[in-house]
């Protein structure tokens, strides 16, 4: 169909006032009608569909309960396990040089410690006797009983 055949210049039909208004009179007493004739129908329509969708709750309600007890109880934990192996093998691998770091923190502070006791064992004196024949000897004593140092 062209365009020519689906245009077609609206045509102006005059209508008076009277005519306008005993129309818009004669909508309102149909509309009047109408509403009186389904207006009963209508409010038994509501009362059964109210009726009808306790029915569709009730019967929905255990169902609901029994779907949120599956996914709460079976479904839920395989979900989690199933997400936690896929993290497993997207995560990349760990790098080796974290690795190599830690052995040689350990190491240097190893050695740190080593160098720490070896200069506290130089600076402290040791008590011991120079020869290991002193110590069985009994050390000499004075005339008033005291003990002399060599």
């Amino acid at each position: 169909m062209s365009f020519k055949e689906r245009y077609r210049p609206s045509t102006r039909v005059k209508i008076d006032r009277e005519q306008l208004q005993r129309m818009q009179e004669l909508s309102k007493e149909g509309a009047h009608r109408a509403r009186e004739r389904i207006g009963p129908t209508t409010q038994v329509a509501r009362e059964i569909a109210t009726e009808r969708m306790l029915d569709a709750r009730e019967w929905s309600a255990p169902r609901l309960v029994r779907a949120a007890h599956y996914v709460e109880t079976e479904l839920g934990p395989r979900v989690g396990t199933l997400l936690t192996k896929a993290a497993d093998k997207v995560e990349p691998p760990r790098r080796q040089r974290q690795k190599r770091n830690t052995a040689m923190i350990t190491l240097a502070a190893a050695g740190a410690i080593g160098a720490v006791g070896a200069m506290v064992s130089r600076r402290i004196p040791t008590n011991s006797p120079k020869h290991s024949e002193d110590v069985l000897q009994p050390s000499p004593t004075s005339a008033d009983g005291q003990a002399r140092i060599p």
